[in-house]
């Protein structure tokens, strides 16, 4: 093989190793990018199942406070408010 081939064949290896390095790079900044998209989906996440939980303890003392004011109302006429 001469020089000149030889050459060639080096420059063709940088070449290659660069768009790898390139690659991997990329690669990484989509890495990063996936990692803090999937942390503000887990917070999302979070945020959510605090507020279905609120909402069912809202709604279950709702339920329990409308209980009352039936028994209530019941014990007081004698008959079902509906």
């Amino acid at each position: 093989m001469s020089k000149e081939q030889q050459r060639a064949q080096l420059q063709l290896a940088k070449s290659m190793f660069d768009q790898a390095a390139i690659s991997v790079s990329r690669a990484r900044f989509n890495l990063d990018q996936a990692e803090a998209s999937k942390k503000a989906a887990a917070e999302n996440f979070d945020k959510a199942e605090e507020f279905y939980q609120q909402a069912k303890t809202t709604y279950s003392s709702a339920e329990d406070a409308l209980n009352a004011a039936v028994t209530a109302f019941e014990q007081k006429y004698g008959e079902k408010p509906f």
